[in-house]
Formats: structure tokens, C-alpha cells, sequence
């Protein structure tokens, strides 16, 4: 990063950026501006240095200044398309990649950012040829090939979209220290396969829903995941030797190893795969769940509804979150009881609602939603029906074959397809999709809708 040739103060700027002064830095590229005003690369810095500092309104202002002094400078344009995609604003970001690509065609983070714009807006058709191009361009980047993998796998094109979703493991961050190979999809296994979990414990639990598979093709299997889902996998797969990640499986008890996510590679090229998946494949703690019932009494016609409104993944996670007052109105109805399944510090939460609605939702003061997975699994066992975004309390839900109702954004994961109401990964779960951007509310109205036709009537009869 270097300013114009004898313009001192950008200089400093410069200077002061680099050694990691940025507030400094954006004062000292407003002083050359001053000085200035016409100097269309100095506004570039500002936005940069703006942008660094969190300073989205400034750095907005400056990178248009910079692009109405130089017209033709592609970086402008493209930081000032990446700010409108970091504040949501998707549709506005279009207009500025696509232009910075008619500069410069072939810069990579334009159009890896304008198939994920394009896909957030729901124009999945030219997400996925946004991301062709970027591959083309790098056909070795692993970036490029997940971001288009996942666009075929969410419209059942399996085949190709686990080829390519094999191109994470590139620059693989989670891995296992080991000198076995991993197992390559041509490859039978000769011996035994340790499977490992690479990803979070949604996925842990979603790709655990191809264990059965993997038991039945190879020699023998070991897996180690995540320490809070042993227990459940232990009592689910009764013959997998079951590791956590504070424990290490013994080299010589295994000949391969492969991580989980690369199971649908193995056994699910293609939707028909999905047909004799096992509904429930995750079993809860019989004594915890009659534990968490003999403290949850049912009164006669009540529902217990439980309800997870939030998810913490970096990655979007207040895009899948919506307010808990919201989807407490959306299911006010006589007899209904709420149970708290979300993880996490709910107090602040629960403390946007009035007292009535507050003591409403029963938290179990033993169970601790986030570490204790075997008492979220017990608490969601003694609900008529899971109401719940989609996090890690969905996919929970799912394999243990509850009846639980998906709150999705306008665009989700991958995870659960581009349309539809189902998801082949777990077929007792129910999907809502918002119909906009950010449009919780029409999507409550269908969720208030359906409870009452599906659960009002049963609950009334009961309670005469």
C-alpha cells in the first residue's frame, strides 16, 4: 500500500497504518485530503484505513469520493461492493462488482464475492456461474471450489458437489496428527478406518447420519468427535471404538483415516442415496429424559414447545437469529408451555420479554444447553415440538427423529437445500424459508398458521 509520490501526509498515513496505528492513520490521510481534495487514491486510503477502524459510514463516503475522482479504478469499487455485502446490503453490492469485473476480469476476490452476493440474494443460477469463473481462474484455490460445491449440493447435484467439497481439505484447518493415509473414495479399505470429525457439532451430528453406511462398507471403524457428543454416540453406535479430541486413537489400530465430512462422497452421490437413511440414529438417555419429565410435569391439553432462536456460528450467525420476543408472540397461544433449548447466555434474551411471558419458558437450572448435549437431548425428548433456527439444536432434533420445525433465512446453508420444506438429511424435520431478506415475520405468520391448525384442536380436546 503506497500513496502518490511526494504527497507527504498519505505517506505518513501509510506509515502509521502499517505499524498498526489506524485511528492515526485515518488522521493523517484526512489532513492530506485537506490539503488535497482531488487526489482520488488518497480517498482510497481513507476508505481502507476507515474500513480497518470500523468506520463503515466514513470509509462508504470515501470510496465513492475515489471513484468519482478515478472512474476507473477497480479497487475502489470492489472495497466499496465488499462494504455493502459486510453490512447486508446485497443487492447493492452487485452494481459495484460486476462494474470492478468489467475493469478487471480477472481478479479473483471479485468474482468469489459476487457469487456469494449472488447467492445471498437468492440468484442461485448465477451464484454458481459467478463461481465457475473463479475457479477458472484458480483452479487449485480451495475457496473457489467449496463456495461452488456448496451451490451444487443444495440442488442435489451430489455427484460433483462432493468432488469438489473434497477441495477444503487443501488448506484443511482442523486435521489429526497421524502418518496413516487418508482414504481415497477409489480405494477399498483394508483394514480399519478412523473417522474424525473436522467441522463443527452440527455437522458432527449430521454426517454421523452416514455411520451406519460406513460401519457396514468397511473392515471395522473408529471416530473421534467432538467430547460433548460421545456419550449420545456411544450409546447410538454401541460397537465404534469412540474417541474425543483429548483423546489418540492408537496409529496401529487403524489403517486410513477420513474425515467425516467426506463420508457423502462415499455413500451419497446421488439423492436416491438418502432413501435408507436411519430417521433416528442419535438415542437420548432414557433416564435423563424421565428425569428431565418428572421436572417438567404435563399438565392435561398442555403442549411443551421447545424453542432455540439463535445461532452463534462466525459465519452468518446473526443472519440465521431472530428476536426472542418475536417467536414467543408468533406461538402465544392458550396451553402452550415453552421449554428453553437455546445454548448459550439466554438471560439477556429472557429479559426483553414481560414477566407473563417470562415465566412462560421453563429453563432447567441443571442443564447447561451448550456443554451438557446429553441434557439438551433429554429436554428436547420431553417436547411436543421443537421450534428452532438453524443451528446445532436442529440438527439434534433431526437425528433423533423429533418433530421440530426449521427457521431459515432467505438464504440458508447448504445444509438444508435451496427450497423445498424438507431436507433429505432428517426427515422429521419441517422447513420455513423467509420470503425476503431479513423478513422473519411473514415467515412467524405461516409457523402461528400451522401451529394452530396442527396442534390447537388436539390440545382443546384433551383439556375438556
Amino acid at each position: 500500500m503506497t500513496s502518490p509520490t511526494g504527497a507527504a501526509p498519505l505517506d505518513l498515513a501509510v506509515s502509521l497504518y502499517q505499524q498498526g496505528q489506524i485511528a492515526d492513520a485515518v488522521d493523517a490521510a484526512s489532513r492530506g485530503l485537506c490539503l488535497s481534495p482531488g487526489e482520488g487514491h488518497g480517498w482510497l486510503l481513507l476508505g481502507n484505513f476507515a474500513y480497518a477502524q470500523h468506520d463503515l459510514s466514513r470509509a462508504q463516503l470515501a470510496f465513492e469520493r475515489a471513484i468519482r475522482l478515478i472512474p476507473s479504478g477497480s479497487e475502489a469499487i470492489f472495497n466499496l461492493g465488499n462494504l455493502y455485502f459486510q453490512t447486508g446490503r446485497f443487492d447493492s453490492a452487485q452494481g459495484p462488482l460486476s462494474r470492478a469485473l468489467s475493469l478487471a476480469p480477472s481478479h479473483l476476490s471479485a468474482w468469489v464475492l459476487l457469487s456469494t452476493v449472488q447467492r445471498f440474494s437468492g440468484d442461485l443460477p448465477n451464484a454458481e456461474r459467478s463461481g465457475w469463473h473463479a475457479i477458472a481462474l484458480a483452479p487449485e484455490d480451495d475457496g473457489p471450489a467449496v463456495l461452488v460445491s456448496q451451490l451444487l449440493l443444495m440442488r442435489s447435484e451430489f455427484k460433483q458437489g462432493w468432488s469438489l467439497y473434497e477441495q477444503r481439505l487443501s488448506r484443511q484447518v482442523s486435521s489429526i496428527p497421524t502418518t496413516r493415509p487418508r482414504l481415497n473414495v477409489l480405494d477399498r479399505p483394508t483394514g480399519p478406518v478412523l473417522l474424525w470429525g473436522e467441522q463443527g457439532v452440527g455437522d458432527e451430528i449430521m454426517f454421523a447420519s452416514l455411520l451406519p453406511e460406513a460401519i457396514a462398507h468397511f473392515p471395522s471403524v473408529l471416530l473421534q468427535i467432538d467430547a460433548r457428543l460421545k456419550g449420545l454416540f456411544q450409546r447410538s453406535f454401541p460397537n465404534l471404538q469412540i474417541y474425543d479430541y483429548a483423546e489418540t486413537p492408537p496409529v496401529d489400530g487403524y489403517t486410513s483415516h477420513l474425515p467425516l465430512g467426506s463420508l457423502g462422497l462415499h455413500f451419497r452421490s446421488q439423492a436416491s442415496a438418502f432413501a435408507g437413511q436411519t430417521m433416528r440414529y442419535l438415542k437420548a438417555d432414557p433416564k435423563r429424559v424421565h428425569e428431565v419429565g418428572s421436572w417438567l410435569p404435563r399438565q392435561p391439553g398442555e403442549i411443551i414447545v421447545g424453542l432455540s432462536w439463535s445461532s452463534s456460528s462466525p459465519e452468518h450467525g446473526a443472519m440465521r437469529s431472530l428476536d426472542l420476543s418475536e417467536l414467543c408472540s408468533a406461538l402465544n397461544f392458550p396451553l402452550v408451555r415453552f421449554v428453553n433449548l437455546q445454548y448459550g447466555d439466554v438471560a439477556p434474551a429472557l429479559k426483553t420479554l414481560d414477566a407473563s411471558a417470562r415465566a412462560q419458558i421453563a429453563v432447567h437450572p441443571d442443564i447447561d444447553n451448550l456443554r451438557d448435549l446429553e441434557g439438551l437431548a433429554a429436554l428436547m425428548c420431553n417436547c411436543d415440538l421443537i421450534v428452532t433456527v438453524g443451528n446445532t439444536t436442529a440438527h439434534l432434533a433431526g437425528a433423533l427423529g423429533l418433530n421440530a420445525w426449521v427457521m431459515l433465512p432467505f438464504s440458508p446453508s447448504w445444509r438444508w437445500m435451496a427450497a423445498g420444506v424438507r431436507t433429505p438429511w432428517y426427515q422429521s424435520l419441517r422447513l420455513y424459508r423467509q420470503a425476503r431478506p431479513k423478513d422473519w415475520t411473514t415467515l412467524l405468520e405461516q409457523i402461528k398458521a400451522d401451529f394452530g391448525r396442527h396442534f390447537l384442536p388436539q390440545a382443546l380436546d384433551l383439556a375438556r
